[in-house]
């Protein structure tokens, strides 16, 4: 995701600021502050939260939930947390890939 914002004029180039480990500020050729924000990278785990999960099938929230009620997606609660296991997050995206397969989508050309 990228937003810009029109600051005073500075010095054009290549001039980088670090403003954390998800964003850099820059500065464009006409004077504009670029700032670029990034996703903070997903953990290797065994259990995820749906925000993770997620990120990781690239999938809307509410699509997410549609595929737990389908029992598409699989998930355990811990307390009141529903958590997806990432053995349910493999065979969902087994499942999406034998689906492929047998539409003909799956094949290479």
């Amino acid at each position: 995701m990228e937003r810009r914002t029109q600051a005073p004029r500075r010095e054009p180039g290549k001039q980088r600021v670090r403003v954390d480990d998800l964003a850099t500020t820059s500065v464009d050729q006409e004077g504009v502050i670029v700032h670029q924000f990034q996703e903070p990278p997903v953990p290797a785990r065994h259990l995820y939260t749906v925000e993770e999960a997620k990120r990781l099938l690239s999938l809307s929230r509410s699509v997410i939930y549609e595929q737990l009620r389908a029992g598409r997606l699989g998930s355990v609660k811990q307390g009141r947390a529903r958590l997806i296991p990432a053995k349910a997050i493999q065979q969902y995206v087994d499942l999406l890939i034998s689906e492929a397969e047998v539409t003909g989508y799956g094949h290479a050309a």
